[in-house]
């Protein structure tokens, strides 16, 4: 609830046919008119309330109202005909916003080769399925020669230029928010990942639109992890599906790409 009190310094008296009008800014929540409760004389005073609704996504919220007499007449306050206000600050999130390894289960994987749709893929499946796979993998030796903590690795499908896709579920982006990982490579055994060779890509989807690629990365075994920080400031207010894809580049056969600590941060 939003309280003013105005003062009439006119020469006319305010009528109940008089009413509070929004006239520009974030509307709030606020009813388009409110009619005033009293008739308010030359210097005389009236509180004028109405319930507001603080928006979800943060950030500062300003409304502005002016008065409206019984001939829609609209007029804000003294000789500049100045609108009174109304601001706003929602907390902005911070932190850690969206964890794609702890959502990972709940995206709709599939798998193909070259420029086909691709069929389904179960997540979770065996490492060494020849329709590729998707699968949270702990304690694991990466391509540095570290041991991982849990990582998403995603194996093409068996094939030249085989893929695996991951469409995530629905997150509203907010300004300032950062999509961050490390891609590179897993080695299942022995101490060298081999010839891997994959493009990493990521993607957005509003609603049933089409899948639009944000950025793409070449990794080949190199010993380093690649790190990535996306500002995804350009989405802010829209509620998308991130997509991840893995796609070889020509033959799969060391392609054991990895997302350590997928995330979006504010």
């Amino acid at each position: 609830m939003k309280t003013w009190r105005v003062g009439n310094d006119g020469s006319c008296t305010w009528t109940t046919s008089y009413a509070v009008v929004f006239t520009g800014g974030d509307q709030i929540g606020a009813p388009a008119a409110v009619p005033l409760t009293g008739n308010v004389s030359p210097g005389g005073t009236i509180d004028i309330s109405m319930t507001l609704k603080a928006p979800v996504d943060g950030g500062t919220y300003r409304g502005e109202f002016k008065l409206r007499n019984a001939s829609n007449v609209i007029f804000g306050l003294g000789n500049q005909n100045k609108p009174f206000w109304v601001q706003v600050k929602v907390p902005v999130a911070a932190g850690l916003l969206f964890d794609f390894l702890t959502q990972a289960d709940a995206a709709a994987w599939t798998s193909g080769v070259g420029g086909e749709p691709g069929s389904a893929l179960t997540f979770d499946g065996a490492s060494d399925d020849a329709n590729g796979a998707a699968k949270i993998v702990d304690q694991v030796k990466l391509e540095t020669g570290a041991t991982s903590g849990k990582i998403l690795l995603m194996f093409p499908k068996h094939g030249d230029n085989g893929f695996v896709t991951g469409l995530f579920p629905v997150y509203k982006v907010q300004s300032g928010d950062h999509l961050k990982v490390r891609l590179g490579f897993m080695i299942p055994s022995g101490d060298s990942c081999g010839s891997g060779k994959v493009e990493f890509q990521i993607y957005s989807k509003e609603g049933d639109g089409e899948l639009k690629l944000l950025k793409e990365w070449s990794k080949s075994c190199n010993k380093s992890l690649l790190p990535i920080d996306l500002d995804l400031s350009a989405l802010k207010g829209k509620e998308v599906r991130f997509a991840f894809t893995v796609r070889a580049d020509g033959a799969f056969t060391d392609d054991w790409a990895i997302w350590n600590s997928p995330r979006i941060e504010h």
